[in-house]
Parts: C-alpha cells; structure tokens; sequence
C-alpha cells in the first residue's frame, strides 16, 4: 500500500479494500491479506480506535469485538485488555462527541453516563459470525447492558428487549 506503518493510523481511512487521505481513526480489516498486515502493524497505535459500522449481512455486525479481543489481545498479544477496551468504547464515543453531544455519554462508566456495560469471559470472548452466517454472535459475553437494560443475562440473549437507540448527529447547518 505504500505507507510506512507509523504514518498508516495518521493518514488513512481504509474502506472496501482502497486506501483514502482521511482523518487516520477507522481501519476496516477485510480478509485481504496486505490490508491484515497492514492492521496488524497499526493496531497498537495509539492513535487507533476499533469500531463497526454494524452493517447488516457482514460478519463484523457481531463479530468485531469478540474478534479483535481474541486475535489482538488474547493470541498475538498486540494489545493490552485496558487498550483494546479503550480503543473500542472510550475513544469512538470521543470522536462522535463532535456530532452529537449523545456520545459524551458512551463509553465511560461514570455517574449520567449511559449504562451499557459489558460483563465477558476473557478466555472464551471470541467471534463466530462469518459471511455464510454474520449473525452469529461472540462467545464468552455473560451479560450485556444497554442502557441499564440486560440484553444478555447469564450468556443467553433476553427476548423482547430492544433498549438501545441511535445517536443522532448534528446536520451542516447545526454546526
């Protein structure tokens, strides 16, 4: 791809395979193999965040997290637990923080904060979703709270419950 490693998280958005000039924050890891390494160099940047786009039919709708803890945490070791949770909660609230002021309430356990929480067993967190079945959920997450409504309780999935609701950002012309 042509860039050195320490410039990757600065410089680039990846996206659909091609490389873009853009604001550094979001790496998209496909099964391309250049585009892995290429995570895999830039993945304990501190500078780099870990979200998804939560697109419907694609396997990191819920895999991402439970696939990241378990490569980049457990086996390859490139992240500590502190940072892969910063890097997947704190930092891409901080950086919605500028469209919505929503965001300031993701992300952080702290008194008027949104209660999503997640409770996970960090020997058995792993994805298990893939393109045949994207829905399949990561295994090892005991209970999941969104908005101080458990969505997960005792690893099961509750029935009947949809507490979470969309950020909303602000338009061009709000700003």
């Amino acid at each position: 791809m042509g860039l050195a490693p320490s410039n990757s998280a600065e410089a680039l958005v990846v996206g659909g395979g091609a490389v873009h000039p853009g604001d550094g924050d979001v790496i998209e890891a496909q099964v391309d193999s250049e585009l892995c390494a290429m995570v895999d160099q830039v993945i304990g940047n501190p500078l780099v965040m870990i979200a998804s786009d939560g697109f419907t039919g694609h396997p990191r709708n819920a895999g991402t997290y439970g696939r990241v803890f378990a490569q980049y945490v457990r086996e390859r070791r490139s992240l500590t637990l502190m940072d892969a949770m910063r890097k997947m909660s704190y930092m891409p609230a901080q950086r919605l923080e500028r469209c919505t002021p929503d965001a300031r309430k993701k992300g952080r356990l702290q008194t008027g904060a949104d209660a999503d929480i997640v409770v996970f067993d960090p020997e058995t967190f792993r994805d298990q979703s893939t393109f045949e079945k994207p829905d399949v959920p990561s295994t090892g997450v005991r209970y999941l709270m969104v908005n101080g409504t458990l969505v997960i309780d005792g690893g099961q999935l509750v029935s009947g419950v949809a507490p979470g609701r969309a950020l909303v950002g602000f338009s061009g012309k709000d700003r």
